[in-house]
């Protein structure tokens, strides 16, 4: 599985970028695998899972907890995913769990530094579904 990871600092948008990305690639010709749902711990946030351009694509919104963190990444990954795309906070121990997945998954890191790149930063994660 190929994990992407949308890394950035709390309140950078790292939520609505994701979100949006999900909407955008709808658009591109993107099918629900499973019906889209609210993430337990912050229901503020989604996970989506889609095919797309042939691969299985998960997007999960959550990335400030690590229990949602291990969770999602073993959960996707036993699901059958292609590609993971994952928020992560660029403090504490998810950051620190997703660079140690580094080097156990193929993985991207993209940075989002504020909430103005959101067309650029979606164009990147797009290049590498």
């Amino acid at each position: 599985m190929k994990v992407i990871i949308l890394n950035g600092p709390a309140n950078s948008g790292k939520t609505t970028t994701l979100k949006e990305l999900y909407a955008q690639i709808k658009t591109m010709g993107a099918t629900d695998y499973k019906t889209p749902k609210p993430c337990e711990v912050s229901p503020s946030d989604n996970e989506y899972y889609v095919t797309f351009r042939g691969n299985k694509v998960a997007i999960v919104t959550v990335g400030d907890y690590a229990i949602e963190t291990i969770f999602h990444i073993g959960y996707f990954y036993g699901c059958g995913a292609d590609i993971l795309v994952i928020a992560n906070s660029q403090k504490g121990f998810p950051y620190t769990l997703m660079k140690w997945h580094e080097n156990v998954f193929e993985s991207i890191t993209i940075e989002k530094h504020g909430i103005q790149n959101n067309n650029a930063v979606i164009s990147e994660i797009i290049r590498n579904l």
